[in-house]
């Protein structure tokens, strides 16, 4: 049995047709995030259907609808919790009814942290681990926990996701739109890049902060620049100290990174590592720390397993 498959993120939409742990068929549109998910749903419908023509399953060979979410979620009444600057009408929609409306089908709704630790659980990195904790590092910090085979959600569905917003530097004056300061997403975040510069000002680049992201800063770093080697070892060490306090919270077998910024893993990983042997405690067992396998497919790929989880298979 198959399931439809939707990725909501930030710049883009990513959909599929997941089928006994693969994605058969996807197709990518552009999001207009800003614009509101009310207007994309169409369009939405229309790129699923003729992923599933071009696969050739029939209707009623489906089992539900998953969808991964860039926020906050009620995954058991299928309804966004908090509107952000993505979606910002997502919390007024009611999805279950579009769901039943478009396909006649189930609908299981997931914060996209969650989903790319569940599909690295189910088919990737994590594999045949029962106590998880992935990091990843995109725009924002996500997070995500998997406490003896469960997924961990808390009473307000915000156990585990949150992670990004535990405070590393008390002192910062760095205030981030979850009301906390210096919380590591505020002071390492993508987004947060163009406010971080500013404190080193004095080594100013027009060149290097002109559209920038960890992929210019970790390039010009590697050339010797003094303002792209600073706004690389804040960022390493801010994820650093969180993965440190991820292992402490949740005393995982394995803490999993992944994002966009890991196209560097092979400085970022060692570092991290190094900096948790030294620092976090360990009259525990020391957790594989590893890199995330599946990319972006591993939302898509735990779409199946959350609508199975949703219909109780």
């Amino acid at each position: 049995m198959a399931v439809y498959a939707i990725d909501l993120g930030g710049t883009r939409i990513k959909m599929g047709i997941v089928n006994n742990g693969k994605v058969i068929a996807c197709d990518v549109i552009e999001a207009k995030s800003r614009e509101g998910l009310s207007s994309r749903l169409d369009n939405i419908e229309r790129v699923l259907k003729k992923l599933a023509d071009q696969s050739e399953i029939s209707s009623e060979k489906f089992l539900g609808v998953g969808l991964a979410f860039p926020s906050l979620v009620d995954n058991k009444t299928g309804c966004v919790l908090c509107d952000s600057d993505k979606y910002s009408d997502a919390e007024s929609l009611n999805l279950n009814f579009w769901c039943r409306k478009a396909f006649s089908l189930p609908f299981a709704i997931e914060n996209d942290a969650r989903m790319a630790m569940i599909g690295e659980w189910q088919f990737g990195t994590g594999r045949n681990y029962n106590n998880i904790v992935m990091m990843t590092l995109g725009t924002g910090i996500g997070t995500s926990a998997l406490i003896e085979g469960k997924v961990l959600r808390g009473v307000h569905s915000r156990a585990g996701c949150l992670g990004g917003h535990l405070t590393i530097n008390y002192n910062s004056e760095q205030k981030c739109y979850c009301g906390n300061i210096g919380c590591a997403e505020a002071e390492s975040g993508t987004h947060f890049l163009p406010k971080i510069v500013k404190k080193y000002s004095k080594l100013e680049n027009k060149e290097l902060t002109e559209n920038l992201d960890y992929k210019k800063i970790f390039s010009y770093a590697e050339t010797g620049d003094r303002l792209a080697t600073k706004l690389k070892n804040n960022a390493m060490k801010a994820w650093a100290a969180l993965a440190v306090n991820l292992i402490h919270a949740y005393d995982p077998e394995m803490l999993i990174i992944g994002g966009g910024v890991m196209k560097s893993a092979n400085i970022i990983l060692p570092f991290i590592k190094e900096y948790v042997k030294k620092h976090a405690n360990f009259s525990m067992d020391f957790p594989e720390i590893k890199l995330s396998e599946l990319g972006d497919s591993a939302a898509l790929l735990a779409c199946e397993w959350l609508v199975q989880e949703k219909i109780k298979i």
